[in-house]
């Protein structure tokens, strides 16, 4: 629908069928909507799947928004997802601050390396992604070759300090991304791999 809110709730325990739904899922319209200050935790999959979330008017920028939320013990079952997740759709300046996102069982999945905090899976672009924290999760961002991506003041510490942070993980280069002023426990994939690569976003002030 149009300007709904999804605001002060508790949800907890939330699809035991391990759907890929997650906890909350915008479904097919979701225009100049809010969630915001929830508390999730223990989900099997994701905690929010905001696929068409948008502004209806990219002039109009973060009318639509995902704030202060937190997110704990997500992916308890499954994996290849995130606590944030959103694939296909272009934002139109749709705003993601201010949540925090940690615990995530993933070191039982030996080796996959497919559990994230946010999960930007051929994006269409068009979001801010700004003053979150992101910790305790096997890696804290994929940006699957998402174009028009702004990620801005994060702080982004992966379960093991070894993993890059923001991962490129299936193609392009990251032209048009903007990745700035993040804190990082290691600096995304710029200039490897085969597979996709951040070499031409523009990557500044990271530390």
């Amino acid at each position: 629908g149009y300007g709904n809110k999804l605001l002060n709730n508790t949800i907890s325990d939330a699809n035991y069928t391990c759907t890929n739904g997650g906890a909350v899922n915008t479904a097919k319209i979701c225009v100049d909507g809010e969630i915001a200050y929830n508390k999730i935790n223990n989900t099997p999959v994701m905690g929010i799947n905001f696929n068409f979330f948008v502004n209806s008017n990219v002039k109009y920028k973060a009318v639509a928004r995902i704030h202060h939320n937190l997110i704990t013990n997500f992916m308890m079952r499954s994996d290849d997802s995130g606590g944030l997740d959103e694939i296909g759709d272009n934002g139109q300046g749709t705003r993601v601050d201010h949540n925090v996102l940690y615990n995530t069982r993933a070191r039982e999945f030996s080796g996959t390396g497919s559990v994230f905090g946010f999960y930007f899976d051929f994006s269409g672009g068009g979001y801010i992604v700004d003053h979150n924290l992101v910790y305790n999760t096997q890696r804290t961002m994929i940006i699957n070759n998402s174009p028009n991506l702004n990620i801005f003041n994060n702080t982004l510490l992966n379960g093991n300090p070894s993993d890059v942070s923001i991962l490129n993980g299936n193609g392009g280069t990251g032209l048009t991304d903007t990745i700035r002023n993040n804190i990082l426990s290691n600096t995304a994939n710029i200039t490897c791999c085969s597979y996709g690569n951040l070499s031409q976003a523009i990557f500044t002030n990271n530390a």
